[in-house]
């Protein structure tokens, strides 16, 4: 309205948690493939005060920062709350300034699995320039001096310490990232069926004829996150 007065402020600021469809690159995700992500959108605020009360207005497309979660990070955002460093999210947005996209890395089951892999070529190699070695010395005919049982007892010492430690270690967290996977799979499979339901109620609400019982496709909102 033409008589409304309008109060600014560096204070004043306006949120908004978007549910939107695409397949971003996100941060910290255990996932590759994204069909729906949260947005969190902050912009800079307006109050607008009328007759008929307050109005309160916000920059389009978060002018202050814009950032994406998966709906995994979004659960855990806010379940987890006062606990650690926070949960990773991916900046779209800051200062009305798009971010580039993030750069592609392997996921954290992916890196475990190289390391360890890695790791075993390493050790399996050593072992067997030492298993040379120590066959040499059992092939003399004369007593193992001091160095040489040193070394065989450091070989023994090494494989025992790879089979009995550093190995469960490396299974144990690979175990770990790939239930992270499970449990982020899961989430992004009942955020999506629960957003299909709801938006099949609002259709059967919405219905002309009565309800209706149509569920709306996977890619049923603006895709954004281009």
């Amino acid at each position: 309205m033409e008589d409304d007065t309008k109060y600014t402020h560096p204070s004043y600021g306006m949120a908004v948690f978007s549910r939107c469809s695409g397949n971003p690159k996100l941060v910290g995700s255990a996932l590759d493939t994204h069909h729906h992500f949260i947005s969190l959108s902050i912009s800079r605020g307006t109050i607008f005060r009328g007759d008929t009360g307050d109005r309160y207005h916000g920059g389009m497309g978060g002018d202050i920062i814009q950032v994406y979660f998966s709906s995994a990070q979004f659960a855990e955002l806010i379940s987890t709350m006062n606990v650690g460093a926070g949960v990773p999210c991916t900046i779209k947005r800051l200062m009305g300034q798009g971010v580039e996209p993030p750069p592609t890395i392997d996921t954290e089951a992916e890196n475990l699995r190289t390391e360890f892999k890695d790791r075993m070529i390493e050790f399996v190699q050593k072992m067997m320039n030492d298993a040379d070695d120590i066959q040499g010395m059992l092939t003399k005919k004369s007593a193992l001096t001091v160095a040489e049982k040193n070394k065989v007892q450091g070989f023994i010492t090494r494989l025992a310490q790879e089979l009995k430690d550093n190995m469960p270690f490396f299974l144990e967290m690979y175990q770990e990232a790939t239930e992270k996977v499970v449990a982020s799979a899961k989430i992004e499979v009942e955020a999506f069926m629960t957003h299909a339901i709801t938006m099949a109620g609002v259709n059967a609400l919405q219905a002309p004829n009565g309800p209706s019982v149509s569920v709306p496709p996977l890619l049923s909102e603006p895709d954004v996150s281009k």
